[in-house]
């Protein structure tokens, strides 16, 4: 065991050099992907973090969320619905990145398209303005990116099961390459979204150092226009499924969207700057 722990620690350590040296993304190690993963697993994290490369866990149960918290600087969460507010506020308190998986997945499972015609809009809003409001840092689902289909193409998913309701890929062989399925889309229009909102919060930022109190003013009406949409969602997302809060209307996405983008533009005419450096 001894031997295994130098060797893993050496070898990490070699992996996260060579990725710094060909400067590709930061990379996160996984030390366990799998749910309640018992504390006492906790020794593996600390091979991690003894190679001085960064860890993350994934995690559903508070308890061992809290415990492996402690090590980790990626913690991909899956609380209670009424727990997740106060999780992510406690793991950003310590300074720690956050993520979300599967929050999406089950709906497949629960519902029919059929039965419930709103399912399009939730998985836009889970990945998109729900998202943003969490101010979570990932938003990850297991059928999207590792479990099953071609392990080296993240784009190959299963064959949608009827009987069950389930259309885990993404994506599926076609005669001219992979077809997207809608669930494919509607996540990624929730993407979309998020990358507008995260624009307009950029340029707010660059706008509000203008000394022009007028310029000012115009950032800050978009930021009062964002704090506006952020203040009508809920992060408990019991209060959607109970009913308590509606879903949105797909309609209500497109006008917020168009929203945006023109208060994209007009600051980016402020700023007399066609875009923004993505750092």
């Amino acid at each position: 065991m001894e031997l295994f722990k130098r060797i893993y620690v050496q070898l990490l350590k070699a992996i996260d050099n060579y990725a710094k040296d060909k400067n590709w993304p930061e990379i996160f190690y996984a030390f366990n992907n799998k749910d309640w993963a018992p504390p006492e697993d906790v020794w593996k994290v600390k091979l991690v973090k003894e190679a001085n490369v960064k860890a993350w866990e994934q995690q559903g149960r508070p308890d061992t969320i809290r415990e492996v918290a402690k090590f980790c600087d990626l913690c991909l969460i899956h609380p209670p619905a009424e727990q997740i507010p106060s999780i992510v506020a406690k793991l950003k308190e310590e300074k720690k990145e956050v993520g979300f998986h599967n929050y999406a997945l089950g709906l497949f499972y629960r519902m029919r398209l059929k039965q419930n015609p709103i399912i399009p809009s939730i998985y836009r809003f889970l990945w998109g303005f729900w998202f943003w409001a969490t101010g979570a840092n990932v938003q990850a689902d297991e059928f999207y990116t590792i479990s099953f289909g071609q392990p080296y193409n993240p784009f190959d998913g299963i064959i949608p099961e009827p009987s069950i309701g389930d259309a885990s890929g993404v994506a599926f062989p076609g005669p001219k390459g992979p077809r997207p399925t809608l669930r494919f889309e509607w996540m990624r229009e929730g993407r979309d979204d998020f990358r507008y909102i995260d624009l307009l919060q950029r340029l707010i930022i660059q706008t509000k150092k203008s000394k022009s109190q007028k310029i000012r003013i115009k950032a800050e009406e978009a930021e009062s226009f964002l704090k506006k949409i952020r203040d009508s969602i809920s992060i408990n997302l019991n209060d959607y499924w109970q009913g308590k809060k509606r879903w949105w209307p797909l309609t209500q996405y497109d006008l917020y969207r168009k929203e945006i983008a023109s208060r994209i533009i007009e600051l980016q005419r402020i700023l007399k700057f066609k875009d923004i450096k993505m750092d």
